[in-house]
């Protein structure tokens, strides 16, 4: 599934004509909401999709790079820590990211498929 953009279904969202990156990020952030530590997802696809950051205490203290999603309301929360998921996504990494976290999580409902072929 070679595409540029993406339809994406988790539960009560749904995204269309989504780009590489908010793709692996609504992924995440589907598969965070339904309960999954971020070390989880992170194991089953790599380590660089999500990074702990800190304690929410700390998080002001935190200097972020441009390849991480890290606006207020896109970090990851998880009882005290903070995590923030990659934005560095193209035509050779997020297909086959997509791949592993659906086959990792399979009975999440998380449904994603290329814009192209919904003729969109």
């Amino acid at each position: 599934m070679v595409s540029k953009k993406y339809n994406v279904q988790i539960g009560e969202y749904s995204g269309s004509n989504l780009s590489m990156r908010e793709t692996i990020y609504r992924m995440v952030h589907g598969l965070h909401s339904k309960g999954i530590h971020p070390d989880v997802i992170a194991e089953k696809v790599s380590r660089r999709i999500i990074r702990r950051v800190g304690a929410m205490h700390q998080i002001e203290d935190v200097q972020f790079q441009k390849k991480w999603f890290c606006g207020k309301d896109r970090l990851l929360r998880f009882e005290d820590d903070v995590y923030v998921v990659s934005c560095d996504w193209g035509k050779q990494t997020t297909p086959g990211t997509i791949a592993s976290l659906l086959a990792a999580f399979p009975n999440l409902g998380i449904r994603v498929t290329s814009s192209n072929e919904s003729g969109e």
